[in-house]
């Protein structure tokens, strides 16, 4: 039996998945700069 909190991470990282191509066309221009962090926390709802 997930937990709440484990099906919202899963269903973050499914509609993350599905974005793959774009996401990692953004982790490449922003790896660069060091920003890579930020956007990844952003970008599964972790503040």
């Amino acid at each position: 039996m997930k937990t709440y909190q484990q099906q919202i991470l899963q269903r973050r990282l499914s509609f993350m998945s599905n974005q793959d191509h774009e996401f990692s066309v953004i982790f490449q221009e922003l790896k660069d700069r060091g920003e890579f962090q930020y956007l990844f926390h952003r970008k599964i709802g972790i503040f």
